[in-house]
């Protein structure tokens, strides 16, 4: 009777998903798109992300926002020292990476800063200004 999760005890956890779809078109991965890492801290005054991208330039990162979506894509060219012929197992992430994430409607997306430091892309989003009740006076006509 043939199995239908392939035993492969050489494989890490999730390559052997890939051998499970790789007999279906369209639902392998795909071995060089990865997703990135990411951490969401929020204080009063906005959101904070961090995302893991150790050995990606900051050159190669695009940040952009379209329609409340945040959007984080690049790629991370592979090491120039590292053979193919004398690799003999690679675990490191190489290739194109996209993560993709609905802003809340709070935040001025328009106000977003990145920076990176020793491979995290930190990206500070403030929320919205509330806007504050003002008395309005009413002057009497006369």
């Amino acid at each position: 009777m043939r199995r239908l999760i392939p035993e492969r005890r050489d494989l890490a956890p999730l390559d052997w998903l890939g051998a499970i779809f790789a007999d279906m078109p369209g639902l392998a991965p795909k071995a060089e798109e990865w997703v990135p890492r990411v951490d969401l801290e929020e204080s009063e005054r906005g959101l904070v992300v961090r995302v893991d991208l150790p050995g990606v330039d900051p050159r190669e990162v695009e940040v952009a926002v379209d329609d409340g979506v945040l959007i984080i894509s690049g790629e991370k060219k592979a090491e120039k020292e590292a053979e193919e012929a004398n690799l003999r197992r690679r675990e490191r992430m190489i290739g194109r990476f996209y993560r993709a994430m609905t802003l809340p409607r709070d935040v001025e997306a328009e106000k977003i800063t990145a920076s990176s430091e020793h491979g995290v892309l930190t990206l500070a989003i403030p929320h919205k200004q509330e806007a504050k009740p003002r008395r309005i006076d009413v002057h009497v006509g006369g």
